[in-house]
């Protein structure tokens, strides 16, 4: 029997062995446990956003309710802005749901307390449009006395409340009733209330029954999205609200339920998402035949969900239909208890794998032993020693055997060997060049890096104090780099500085020239022997021609990429060292940029050129 039919049949046993038991093992507890948790999850899910939704929902009514009742018996008077709108505050604070807490008078006036639904800053602001103030909406912040205090900006400039969805819905039922999703009219300059929001308003009535406005709790859709995430970030899975006609009034998922632009204000329905997802699964209740409420597994992709939708009537309001769909890959947590008791079983049957593998090793490899001495003793040129070695592995006694018919053959292989070595070295020796070449290229331009520009100009300036021979060094700067690549992108940032180093390339072929990126968008051309008319006229002649390039940037006002050089001129005499003539090209460079940059500026006579 071959050496290999003993492994396998040894090894393959155990393993065979191990599968099955891990199988039975995964089998038995996955059946049972995924069975259990699927539902009991979704079950939790499901009650938990129902619950939070019908509370989110509540949060206006509740609010609402409680000033109207405040304005019947006069606890609170709407022809008293002020102290109105600090008890609009006080109650801002205790709901942090609502984005609006606002009244309209009669007269179309409008004050409100708010917390902008959009922008990092979300602190409490009141506005007012007042007919004092031209109907002009003002943005406030609130001072520590619940007032008015810095002015933030100036928003819509003819704001009337009675033309608002939330007025209009108030007059015409006479009654407290949910009003449709509108667009906030705010039109703030920081675009913090470009978004769309819905709630509920309410005629108010005097202590005398006199009409003297309306008053609305308003939460922004994108603030009850930012919330389905919240809710829905530990499940995994995603959640969505939808009105009758199938319009997304918010999602847990960052696509979008409406598109806002300066003439355009449209809603986007379930089917027109920008998520794959959401659409599925708008296909997949569109087939329904109880389309209220259900609980469905349906494979999207490659994942199998779990998906649940009710029907939740808003009193006073439309029909919405909320639904969630869990990936199956959530049930899966409890499987960890499984995993541990496979990982037992796996170690025991590893281990007593192990001590078979052990024995059978110490009787397989006997034979391997002295021949693997064999070995070691040819390794050091030792073609004379011949083991007896006898064993029933054919694969052994055939290695031993070649062993034997390869001694005669090691010599000259050694020597074949000795000679590939030393062509080997070779070959290393030519990358270690071009290694070091590498290290002194920069990678993105092909031109000099730091590291050679310091090299040459340290021995160009030590050249320059012996042959008495001008040195000039000209320090380059991309007008405006940072805006072009913010705007186009890195890409595009990369190609400009590529077309600047073809540039210089072009105008130093002279074998004493380099031209180096000096860092970032910097450049720097070393110049042996250039005096500074000459150092001055090439400087010019690289600005021009990048300048003829016309690549497009639109961020500056020439409307092309163009270059700012600073000229230093080492002469003979000049006691300057290196680093003090880099800071003198780099003060002309810095000085062509304040001149108003696409210009050639010296510091030695205040020389500019553009």
């Amino acid at each position: 029997m071959t050496l290999k039919r003993y492994i396998i049949l040894l090894l393959g046993s155990g393993l065979l062995l191990l599968v099955a038991i891990q199988w039975w093992l995964t089998y038995q507890a996955a059946e049972a446990m995924s069975l259990r948790l699927q539902t009991r999850l979704a079950e939790e899910v499901s009650s938990q956003v129902n619950d939070k939704v019908r509370q989110f929902f509540d949060v206006p009514r509740q609010v609402v309710s409680l000033n109207v009742a405040q304005v019947r018996q006069g606890v609170i008077d709407p022809r008293d802005p002020e102290a109105l709108v600090r008890n609009f505050l006080l109650q801002l604070e205790q709901q942090p749901l609502l984005t609006f807490l606002s009244t309209g008078t009669p007269e179309g006036e409008y004050f409100a307390a708010s917390r902008p639904p959009l922008g990092e800053d979300r602190s409490l602001r009141i506005l007012q449009a007042s007919i004092a103030n031209h109907r002009v909406m003002s943005l406030y912040r609130v001072d520590e006395r619940n007032r008015p205090g810095q002015l933030i900006d100036a928003g819509n400039d003819n704001y009337d409340a009675r033309l608002r969805p939330w007025f209009v819905t108030a007059q015409m039922m006479g009654r407290m009733s949910w009003y449709p999703v509108y667009r906030y009219a705010i039109n703030d300059p920081a675009d913090d209330y470009s978004a769309m929001g819905l709630g509920m308003s309410a005629p108010l009535y005097g202590a005398d029954d006199q009409f003297v406005g309306v008053i609305t709790a308003d939460v922004s859709i994108v603030q009850l999205s930012r919330w389905l995430a919240e809710v829905m970030e530990r499940s995994g899975g995603v959640a969505f609200i939808t009105e009758p006609d199938g319009k997304l009034l918010a999602n847990s998922t960052p696509d979008p339920v409406y598109f806002l632009s300066r003439d355009e204000t449209r809603r986007i329905s379930l089917w027109e998402s920008d998520s794959p997802l959401l659409r599925e699964l708008g296909e997949l209740l569109e087939r329904q035949a109880d389309p209220e409420q259900g609980r469905i597994l349906h494979q999207i992709g490659n994942e199998r969900y779990l998906v649940d939708w009710v029907s939740y009537s808003l009193r006073d309001g439309p029909t919405l239909r909320i639904v969630q769909a869990i990936p199956q890959s959530q049930f899966m947590a409890p499987m960890l208890d499984l995993l541990r008791q496979l990982l037992l079983v796996a170690a025991g049957i590893l281990l007593l794998g192990m001590i078979l593998i052990t024995l059978i090793s110490i009787w397989v490899t006997r034979p391997l032993v002295a021949l693997s001495r064999w070995a070691s003793r040819l390794g050091r040129g030792d073609w004379t020693y011949r083991p007896d070695i006898r064993t029933p592995v054919k694969e052994v006694s055939q290695l031993s055997q070649a062993l034997g018919q390869m001694a005669h053959r090691m010599e000259r292989q050694t020597q074949d060997l000795e000679q590939q070595v030393a062509t080997r070295t070779a070959e290393l020796e030519q990358a270690n060049q071009e290694l070091s070449r590498l290290s002194r290229t920069d990678a993105l331009t092909g031109l000099a890096n730091r590291r050679c520009l310091d090299e040459v100009l340290a021995r160009e300036w030590a050249r320059t104090r012996r042959f008495a021979q001008p040195l000039s060094l000209l320090m380059l700067d991309i007008d405006w780099f940072k805006a072009y690549n913010d705007q186009h992108g890195h890409p595009a940032g990369d190609h400009c500085m590529q077309v600047l180093a073809d540039v210089l390339r072009q105008h130093t072929q002279r074998a004493t020239d380099l031209a180096a990126r000096y860092g970032g968008e910097e450049f720097a051309v070393v110049c042996s022997g250039l005096d500074h008319a000459r150092a001055l006229g090439l400087a010019e002649e690289i600005r021009g021609m990048l300048e003829q390039r016309a690549l497009p940037h639109e961020s500056s006002p020439l409307g092309v990429i163009t270059v700012s050089i600073g000229v230093a001129t080492l002469n003979m005499g000049d006691t300057r060292s290196p680093g003090q003539l880099i800071e003198a090209a780099d003060l002309a460079l810095y000085r062509a940029k304040a001149a108003g940059r696409n210009r050639v500026v010296s510091v030695e006579n205040k020389h500019v050129a553009h």
